[in-house]
């Protein structure tokens, strides 16, 4: 891709940034929520 403007790489080196924390942020969400789940559901068993 041959961008012409500076604005321009840094307007799409934003949105890529963004979007990759989006995605990382909502990887880790789900990861998270699994394991609080398996967590609950085995401490829920030993009682």
């Amino acid at each position: 891709m041959a961008f012409r403007s500076i604005k321009t790489k840094i307007a799409t080196i934003s949105g890529v940034c963004l979007l990759s924390s989006i995605v990382l942020l909502a990887g880790w969400s789900l990861l998270s929520a699994f394991s609080t789940a398996s967590f609950v559901q085995n401490s829920t068993e030993k009682c």
